[in-house]
């Protein structure tokens, strides 16, 4: 075994204020292990809030860009009836909902009566056309791209927003 005798004396080692000095010094020069984790790990808690930001941005662009792709190679006639049936979706949003004229209007019980029956056959006409053109949407998802079929599912739609118009202007939809 070494004996330290051999290497350092009584005079190499420092004196007791020395060594109060040289471990304070050294206690000022290390960091507190209290220090909140935030505080310590900023940088890389903001990196990787922006790398999570990145990612999320490329994912929303990515599945964008696969519906766009998916969307383009689809037949002609199944994008005009999406087209079509956004623009009645919209329409009909728009008319919230199916109402009576005015509660106000103090015509007779039998004007009343006829107005209701109006609006029930037109209730019916409107459910009529929804039923044709479910039944010719499944036909074209089934892949019958016929001119026929496209020319009569324009028909309906057309037919439908008609009876919707004409529904709005005699007052039978408020808006």
């Amino acid at each position: 075994m070494i004996d330290p005798e051999q290497f350092y004396r009584k005079s190499d080692e420092p004196s007791p204020s020395m060594q109060r000095k040289m471990w304070r010094s050294i206690r000022t020069g290390i960091k507190s292990p209290h220090a909140p984790m935030l505080i310590l790990e900023r940088r890389s808690f903001l990196l990787g809030m922006a790398a999570s930001l990145v990612v999320l941005l490329a994912g929303f662009g990515a599945v964008s860009a696969v519906k766009a792709i998916v969307d383009g190679s689809r037949p002609e006639a199944i994008r005009m009836d999406r087209v079509y049936q956004s623009a009645i979706q919209d329409f009909e949003d728009l008319t919230t909902r199916l109402a009576t004229v005015n509660a106000l209007d103090h015509s007779g019980p039998a004007t009343q009566n006829s107005r209701q029956e109006i609006l029930q056959s037109r209730r019916e006409e409107l459910q009529s056309l929804d039923r044709g053109i479910e039944i010719l949407r499944t036909e074209l998802n089934a892949g019958a791209l016929s001119p026929v079929t496209r020319a009569r599912l324009r028909d309906l739609y057309s037919r439908k927003l008609i009876v919707l118009l004409d529904m709005i202007e005699q007052g039978e939809i408020t808006i």
